[in-house]
């Protein structure tokens, strides 16, 4: 894409005020995170409170935590609690903004932005800005005045998406774009290899030559209405021609784009980095044997491996992951033996001998509460018995039939966590099975390794991410992963969340992410019932550390290849198949489609949130 490196002075000023739909809103106090040097967090609950825990601790140092502090735009207890400083026109202003290391409020605007795409990733952000490296974002992460303007960007009707532009099937350009009231900025990638994560919806374009700009404006405009929040529809909303005019702004143009940037040299160059079948193949040790009698013989290594295949595509795949083993150690078969028994062996060898789950004894209180979690927002959304596998598949050791038959049983306990007591104390807050059900949240986690390689293929990129799920009330939460981690989960009816995982960090960092994020949906929800007075500190963490569980992640991993990745992604109803989408190539839907619960109905213990207490005040 042909844009300047200017394009920072694109938004105009008028941009930062524009917008302050709640200016008059004091009553509801935002939740703000600070740490001192020592990585302890603390709250406050406005930028007046700012200076005392300075005085407090004799002037040290106090820096905001960047990446936790922020509520979503939209949830009901988030309030501005400052107005942005503007830097007016003038000589002594232009010279200010130029002097070295001065950031303009359009860059603070685009960090702000960038970095609600990626947390705790100042590296990212840098990729995305021409002018500034690494170590300059990441003191200006954590530079006071950033925060103040942060807590203002929080209210700004802004929309981020990714564009990527191909022509003759050749990836040309990757790009972010950032829509304002004023103007339309492009944030190119650095690097082609880049992903932005489940959170950014993207757009794929085709090079169009009689066109102005070289691509159908008429496309990128039905996207951007597609996915504008509906809150700030009335100020993003934008026709074909004043697009192009903020293109034109812009100087956003992809005719050079077409020809000039990503070539096939640079495609061979990342399928150099994909993992094949071959390239998995270990040469110089024992092969896998098949004696005489037909019996599988299996050493430490081989048996470590077959863990990990069986972890990466799962249980019911023995065909897969038979082949997968036998294509990273040579075999030796003494034994005239048909492929089908060969995957039978495999797969009485791993039950017999290796398989974890059958240390798993009873349903635990927690195992139960998890079902409920799960039950209530895919119930409505999901066939029966996609349901039943969907839900065991985020819990250890249990089966579709197992975890069925624990939540439909019956019982004549009150207290047992069943559908059963759900349906008979309907509306009885009191009652546990009730209370987990009604009072339930839930989102989809995406956790990122900050050390992931930029020539990286996608596939295997994609399988270095570890997926979990967030569940629990306003009392406790639990951290869930996703198993099979080679099979892409599909996480329905939830809000998806991205972290970055830098293990130079403090664990302490992720826990508090997880409870702030949490807390937030909480109240967006109105599952709190005094959001004002309510502390995410409140809330019980039940999960492991994030440093043990990507460290286990790590040593549990398997790199499906590229092409066996895609095949046991491909979908099969009847007789269509439909083949893998890539984020490269991802579809896109209307965002309050994908957030909304589909059946809010089911929350039966009334709750007012604090906009609903305003009003009937």
């Amino acid at each position: 894409m042909d844009s300047s490196d200017d394009n920072y002075d694109q938004l105009e000023a008028q941009d930062l005020e524009c917008y302050n739909p709640h200016k008059n809103d004091q009553d509801v106090k935002e939740e703000i995170l600070v740490e001192d040097e020592n990585m302890i967090v603390g709250q406050i609950t406005s930028m007046e409170e700012y200076d005392v825990p300075k005085a407090a601790t004799n002037g040290q140092s106090i820096q905001t935590l960047h990446n936790v502090t922020k509520l979503p735009p939209h949830a009901a207890a988030s309030r501005i609690v400052q107005n942005p400083v503007m830097r007016h026109n003038g000589n002594n202003s232009e010279e200010a903004v130029t002097q070295l290391g001065q950031f303009t409020e359009v860059e603070d605007l685009i960090i702000h932005a960038l970095d609600t795409v990626s947390p705790f990733d100042a590296k990212f952000i840098s990729d995305h800005m021409t002018k500034r490296d690494e170590q300059s974002i990441e003191k200006r992460l954590n530079e006071l005045d950033f925060r103040k303007l942060s807590f203002s960007f929080q209210k700004l009707p802004i929309l981020m998406f990714e564009v990527v532009f191909v022509n003759e099937g050749i990836l040309r350009s990757r790009s972010l774009m950032l829509l304002t009231q004023k103007q339309l900025i492009s944030l190119k990638c650095k690097h082609e290899a880049c992903l932005h994560g489940p959170g950014v919806e993207t757009l794929q374009l085709g090079y169009r030559h009689k066109d102005r700009f070289g691509v159908d404006t008429g496309q990128l405009c039905e996207f951007i209405i597609t996915n504008i929040p509906n809150k700030h529809m009335p100020y993003l909303r934008r026709n074909v021609h004043q697009l192009e005019a903020f293109m034109e702004a812009s100087k956003i143009n992809f005719h050079k784009s077409a020809v000039s940037t990503f070539t096939r040299k640079d495609m061979k160059e990342v399928s150099r980095h994909a993992v094949t079948l071959e390239s998995i193949k270990k040469t110089g040790v024992s092969p896998i044997r098949i004696d005489g009698s037909g019996k599988l013989n299996l050493k430490k290594e081989h048996e470590d491996t077959l863990k990990k295949i069986v972890k990466a595509v799962g249980k019911p795949r023995w065909e897969e992951v038979s082949k997968l083993l036998l294509a990273v150690y040579d075999h030796e078969v003494d034994y005239d033996v048909e492929d089908e028994e060969i995957y039978d062996r495999v797969a009485r060898y791993y039950q017999l001998k290796l398989d974890p789950d059958l240390e798993i004894g009873v349903f635990t209180e927690d195992e139960d509460k998890c079902i409920i979690f799960m039950h209530k927002y895919w119930s409505k959304c999901m066939e029966e018995e996609d349901l039943w596998s969907h839900i065991a598949r985020h819990m250890m050791g249990r089966t579709a039939q197992q975890v069925k038959n624990r939540f439909l049983r019956t019982t004549k306990n009150p207290t047992d966590l069943t559908l059963e007591n759900i349906q008979k104390y309907p509306f009885d807050p009191k009652n546990p099975a009730t209370f987990n059900n009604d009072l339930a949240h839930i989102f989809a986690l995406t956790v990122i390794p900050k050390s992931t390689s930029i020539d990286m293929e996608i596939t295997t990129k994609l399988q270095h991410e570890v997926r979990f799920l967030v569940m629990g009330t306003k009392n406790e939460i639990f951290l869930v992963p996703c198993k099979d981690t080679a099979i892409r989960c599909t996480h329905s009816s939830m809000i998806h969340n991205n972290f970055t995982y830098d293990p130079a960090r403090p664990p302490q960092q992720f826990v508090t992410y997880i409870k702030l994020t949490f807390t937030n949906g909480l109240k967006k929800a109105g599952l709190i019932e005094d959001p004002d007075n309510f502390h995410f500190s409140d809330i019980v963490y039940k999960g492991d550390g994030i440093h043990p569980v990507m460290l286990l992640a790590e040593s549990e991993r398997f790199i499906v290849p590229k092409e066996q990745f895609m095949q046991l992604n491909r979908k099969q109803e009847g007789d269509i198949t439909t083949e893998m989408v890539l984020p490269l190539k991802r579809k896109y839907t209307k965002r309050t489609d994908r957030q909304t619960l589909p059946h809010p109905e089911r929350l039966k213990v009334k709750i007012q949130p604090p906009s609903a207490k305003r009003r009937i005040k």
